[in-house]
């Protein structure tokens, strides 16, 4: 990572995955804290959807669940709208993901998880997130949504985190396995 915009993409995505995984100390800028503060906002809203999400996603994943969260991290922008809501959904189940392993007793490396998160974000989505104000434009979407009601600017993110989770997933099925219809029908119904 060497650009300010990635420096400051891994700095965001480190502090939330330790922040998930029990290591407390304060955030390390205002958009980690703003990251803090919508993600877990985020994850309360729709606990029991981002836990089935989690959990599928853990049940289907590969041995080595980075391979499986980059194809899941993929599918999140399938149809070309990433937006800072999208974002801080992929925060938040990325959050859980990791509380999730941990609680597990999985030997995460949060530094990897973030980043795969970062490297993800940065080289997939610089672009955007440069002509979006990078981390400052975030920090932007922060004070507007912080005053709003947040799931109005939630929901379509939720919705694109949840269908780019069942394509990563549908992606990583097994023979023998939860067929996707079952997958769809879990979500949709």
């Amino acid at each position: 990572m060497s650009s300010p915009l990635e420096r400051e993409t891994l700095l965001v995505a480190k502090d939330y995955v330790g922040f998930c995984t029990g290591i407390r100390q304060d955030p390390p800028s205002e958009s980690a804290k703003a990251m803090r503060q919508l993600a877990k906002q985020t994850e309360r809203q729709h606990r029991s959807t981002f836990q089935t999400l989690v959990q599928n996603f853990l049940d289907n994943s590969e041995p080595d669940f980075l391979t499986s969260l980059k194809q899941t991290m993929a599918a999140l922008a399938h149809d070309g709208q990433l937006n800072w809501g999208r974002v801080v959904a992929l925060f938040a189940f990325a959050g859980m993901l990791a509380s999730e392993l941990s609680s597990r007793g999985v030997d995460v490396s949060n530094r990897r998880l973030a980043e795969t998160i970062a490297r993800y974000l940065s080289e997939e989505h610089g672009e955007w997130l440069l002509h979006n104000g990078g981390w400052v434009g975030f920090l932007s979407f922060f004070h507007m949504v912080r005053g709003a009601d947040l799931g109005l600017f939630l929901r379509n993110a939720f919705f694109a985190v949840s269908v780019a989770s069942i394509a990563g997933i549908a992606a990583l099925l097994r023979p023998g396995r939860l067929p996707l219809g079952s997958l769809l029908r879990l979500f949709f119904a």
